[in-house]
């Protein structure tokens, strides 16, 4: 909120989802995005006890991505290195 907002007696803004996300979210949500791209994925489910998780069902079979070891290996890379290795490890 703008302080002239706030004494002239404005409401507070709501902030914005993408604002408050932390680094963590925002890469579930990249790979997210990426994996539902993908024609042979036919659906994409968060876990909710994990939030580094995704349950993807893809020709016929469910299997379980733990991001959190991805997110940790590639968080300090070049962006280019970066691609590289999400893109590996999505195609693996």
């Amino acid at each position: 909120m703008a302080i002239f907002d706030w004494l002239r007696g404005k409401p507070a803004r709501p902030a914005t989802a993408s604002a408050a996300a932390t680094p963590e979210e925002r890469f579930v949500r990249d790979i997210e995005a990426r994996v539902r791209a993908n024609p042979r994925v036919l659906s994409v489910v968060r876990i909710p006890d994990d939030p580094m998780a995704l349950r993807v069902t893809a020709n016929g079979t469910a299997m379980t991505m733990f991001l959190g070891n991805l997110f940790s290996d590639t968080r300090e890379l070049e962006p280019e290195r970066r691609e590289a290795q999400i893109q590996r490890h999505l195609r693996g």
